[in-house]
């Protein structure tokens, strides 16, 4: 029942996680703001190194899961973005400062008015691409492709029996734990959705071994 309740919400409002996270950064953005205008760059720029130490540290972690519990692993992988999130919530409000700053006065005359608003306006177009675009949950962002890299670190194909004993997991060629982290056809890519549903499928193909080689013999069979 809260399945289908969820996914009536979603039907009726779309899928919001990326809005909210839009918003998050706009609310924290304007805290940062805030800080900037009293002077306070110090404690802002503070705040955003904890931040980013905070988020390696749960990457840190989610990597120590991998590669028995990936899902566990993923739950601390997604608490890098911490970082990200913080330097787009500082730079909107850098954003704010800056059209505050460049504002023309009343005097202006309409040449150099219409330069501080180029200026402006231009300045906060760059610092946007460059640092707030990666709310967007579409494939290829920072996130997306940082935990789909240390999902190809630690599950690999098995080519050897018994496989190295380095860390990594190793499945049969064309096995289903293969195809949960690598195929681009039954899992689209690595957005949000699409990773968690990659880390479900590992779980409980790790969880009945059938993806685990056993034998050379089984390697070379399903090799092409």
């Amino acid at each position: 029942m809260p399945g289908k309740l969820v996914s009536e919400l979603q039907d009726l409002f779309g899928d919001l996680r990326g809005p909210a996270k839009a918003l998050i950064v706009v609310l924290i953005g304007m805290a940062f703001a805030w800080m900037q205008i009293n002077h306070q760059w110090a404690e802002a720029l503070v705040l955003v190194l904890v931040a980013i130490v905070a988020g390696y540290l749960f990457e840190l972690i989610g990597t120590l899961f991998l590669p028995k519990e990936p899902r566990a692993g993923l739950l601390f992988l997604e608490g890098w973005v911490l970082g990200p999130a913080a330097i787009a919530a500082f730079v909107s409000g850098l954003i704010v400062v800056l059209a505050i700053d460049l504002t023309p006065p009343k005097d202006t005359d309409p040449a150099t008015e219409e330069l501080m608003k180029t200026l402006a306006a231009g300045l906060s177009a760059f610092l946007s691409a460059a640092f707030v675009s990666w709310i967007g949950e579409q494939d290829n962002t920072r996130i997306s492709n940082r935990i789909r890299d240390q999902f190809y670190k630690k599950y690999k194909r098995a080519t050897v029996y018994p496989p190295p004993n380095n860390g990594v997991m190793y499945f049969t060629p064309g096995s289903r734990g293969e195809t949960a982290v690598y195929s681009s056809i039954q899992i689209g890519g690595w957005n949000f959705a699409d990773r968690w549903a990659r880390a479900s499928k590992l779980s409980a193909e790790i969880a009945t071994g059938n993806s685990i080689p056993k034998s050379q013999d089984e390697i070379d069979a399903a090799l092409p």
